[in-house]
């Protein structure tokens, strides 16, 4: 692992504030708002001013900076050719050539409060000193717009309060592209590039816990430096920016003890830092995180030579929803110096060496964390000398409901796969909560377990038809989690397959389609047309049942023009009509069947069990239920209310459904006929039903059905 820069001497900015410190009476903060000097005075000063107060627009009309001019506001040494420039004046400024600079110290300072200097485009040069030097205590710097910052030690060092850099390119500077020691600075859209280190974020002096807090630096891109972010600053903010190709760590936040013990009040060494949402590729190390109480939050880390995070000497880290991908290790504690961490929602992928590694901190090897509600799929998941019964591998509070790594209904502990999904978790039995209660043994001989491990959901996917086609399988089918599956459409004799629907979106008329590595669930549909001229059977009757003597009334709906008709209606008689009227005369259950004709195709419809015959009175329902053409429809008691809201659906679908499916629209099924369900959550919730029987399906959905305050 290689070794992390800790600098020995700082740029020349530093040096210029310890020396106008000095010149303050050697006063020495003691509080916020107090300035105690050597003879014991106390002056109340507007501290929130000096390190807390935001950005101040520059008024007035923009300066163009002159070669040889020399007055109050600026002073332009020699020309752009070979120049250097000192700005005093509140004011805005702007370069009209590049800058060369002539100067070993520094290319341009800034020494005034309220300064902003435009690069309008142009490029600042040098090859030594700093580019850009903003001087101690000068409150609201903004330096903008450099197409190259380049040639110089430092491309750009500001001890000053409120600084802004942005929408510059920094590059080839020796040791760094910005370097900041003051506080509330703000870092963005810089591109920079080889340097030792990109963007250095530091505290002045670690007895002064003020200076070094509050910065924030976003969207930047740091490409092909040693270092890319180095930040030891309190509450700083690290978002949204793209590090490639570091040769040594892409962020490093903390990492510098001040005495025997790291102490808020006496030392800035990176409290409460946010690192999140950025994209760190192709480099060394990821992040190095240090700080206390830090937060490691949705970043991207892959291709790293070493590790994806390192968290180490610290308390109170919260590392989750990160994904590490293609790293020598995924995630590495320092166990002795580490404490109370949390690892939860982060991927973690095909790391080369292992997944999660405990490295040691002298012969100290306690230390504990959490761990749980992570994807592991790494030929070593975990590996190190630690004592990981120290740690703990499943959610503390037990499983609880919410939607888990895995798209499981329950928060519990992690999901141990490998990188050809055949490690332990997936090798399991699919279960509906998402977690088993079989307890894993984290690391073999260890001692450790997590016991309630995540394991595969059973995903379903529903399977309709029309009169037309087949559709196989048929039905609901649930599937394993990341299993795949084949379905097929076919038309019926005498028809053709016109389209397909996968969830809701036609494909066409597409004989297969698979869905691959289910994760969710899905619906899928075949359409079709009977085949012109074909002859389909088809017909209907005024009744059903009733008491003997039954007349039925028979009446033909085929399609495909038929002329001439055949009916059996079951109990031995027949007739050629192509409406016939039938009296029954004998009590039971009876088959009828057409064959409908015209001079090319022919057709057959039967109807198995139409017609109930009763001896006496009619029993209701009627003992045979005969499946007809399906209409889904519903209703609900009540359809708006506050939380917890119980709603009961009931199915009101004509044609004899004997299968049902509900989508409630918050995540949960049912496949009863009537459903009570709770809403527990405020929300408008769209509502569907798919009604089936053996001949026919039917589905309903109504939008935003249900209404919950």
């Amino acid at each position: 692992m290689g070794n992390l820069f800790v600098p020995s001497g700082e740029c020349a900015c530093r040096h210029d504030m310890q020396h106008r410190i000095a010149e303050q009476n050697t006063a020495t903060l003691t509080t916020p708002g107090l300035l105690q000097s050597a003879h014991g005075r106390q002056t109340v000063i507007t501290l929130m001013l000096v390190l807390f107060c935001m950005i101040v627009p520059v008024s007035g009309s923009w300066t163009a900076l002159a070669a040889g001019h020399s007055g109050t506001d600026y002073t332009f040494a020699g020309n752009y050719s070979a120049g250097q420039i000192v700005i005093n004046t509140a004011g805005a400024y702007y370069l009209t050539e590049d800058l060369n600079s002539s100067s070993s110290v520094y290319g341009i300072q800034i020494q005034g409060d309220s300064i902003a200097l435009d690069g309008n485009g142009k490029n600042l040069t040098g090859t030594a000193g700093v580019g850009i030097n903003v001087s101690a205590l000068v409150l609201q710097p903004v330096v903008t717009n450099f197409s190259t910052i380049s040639g110089f030690d430092y491309g750009l060092c500001s001890i000053g309060e409120g600084l802004t850099v942005s929408d510059s390119v920094i590059s080839r500077n020796k040791m760094g592209g910005i370097w900041t020691f003051g506080s509330n600075a703000t870092i963005l859209r810089n591109t920079i590039s080889d340097c030792n280190v990109g963007i250095n974020a530091w505290y002045l002096d670690y007895k002064n816990p003020y200076y070094g807090i509050q910065v924030k630096i976003t969207n930047n891109t740091l490409n092909q430096n040693r270092y890319g972010i180095r930040s030891a600053s309190n509450n700083a903010q690290i978002l949204d920016n793209k590090v490639y190709n570091n040769t040594n760590s892409g962020i490093i936040a903390g990492g510098t003890r001040c005495g025997s013990s790291p102490d808020p009040g006496t030392c800035g060494r990176g409290y409460y830092t946010v690192i999140s949402r950025n994209i760190i590729q192709d480099g060394v190390n990821g992040i190095f995180s240090y700080e206390p109480s830090g937060r490691v939050i949705d970043n991207i880390v892959t291709n790293q030579q070493q590790f994806g995070l390192f968290i180490s000497d610290s308390v109170n880290i919260s590392a989750r929803n990160n994904t590490f991908v293609n790293n020598t290790q995924g995630i590495v504690l320092r166990y002795g110096k580490n404490q109370n961490s949390l690892v939860t929602r982060n991927t973690i992928i095909n790391s080369s060496d292992c997944g999660i590694f405990f490295s040691y901190y002298s012969s100290d090897i306690s230390g504990n964390a959490t761990f749980y509600d992570n994807y592991l799929a790494n030929s070593v998941n975990i590996n190190g000398t630690a004592s990981l019964q120290n740690y703990t591998w499943t959610n503390p509070s037990g499983p609880v409901s919410g939607t888990n790594v895995m798209g499981g209904p329950y928060v519990a502990g992690n999901y141990w796969s490998s990188p050809d999904k055949t490690g332990w978790s997936d090798l399991q039995e699919p279960a509906g909560t998402g977690y088993s209660q079989v307890p894993y043994e984290v690391k073999t001989g260890s001692g450790a377990y997590d016991t309630a491990p995540l394991v595969r959901v059973a995903q379903m996917i529903n399977s309709s038809h029309d009169d037309w086609t087949v559709l196989n399988p048929a039905g609901n089918k649930t599937y394993p989690r990341y299993s795949n599956a084949t379905y097929v459409a076919e038309a019926k004799p005498g028809a053709d397959l016109v389209n397909v629907s996968v969830n809701g979106s036609m494909v066409g008329p597409v004989g297969t389609w698979t869905f691959s590595s289910i994760t969710v669930d899905h619906t899928i549909s075949s359409y079709g047309q009977p085949t012109p001229g074909q002859v389909h059977a088809f017909f209907t009757l005024n009744t059903t049942w009733g008491a003997v003597p039954l007349t039925v009334r028979f009446t033909n709906q085929s399609l495909g023009d038929p002329t001439s008709f055949f009916w059996d209606f079951g109990d031995g008689a027949k007739s050629p009509e192509q409406n016939p009227v039938h009296t029954y005369t004998t009590p039971g259950t009876y088959t009828v069947t057409l064959r409908a004709a015209n001079n090319q195709t022919s057709g057959i419809g039967t109807l198995t069990g139409a017609v109930t015959v009763t001896a006496g009175q009619v029993p209701y329902p009627t003992p045979t239920q005969v499946p007809g053409y399906i209409t889904a429809t519903f209703s609900a008691d009540q359809t708006s209310g506050v939380s917890p809201l119980q709603v009961s659906l009931i199915d009101q679908s004509t044609g004899n459904p004997t299968s049902w499916l509900w989508d409630l629209g918050d995540g949960n099924s049912s496949r009863s006929q009537n459903v009570t369900h709770i809403y527990t959550a405020k929300g408008l919730y769209s509502v569907r039903l798919t009604a089936q029987n053996s001949i026919s399906s039917g589905s309903i959905e109504k939008s935003g059905f249900i209404m919950v305050r």
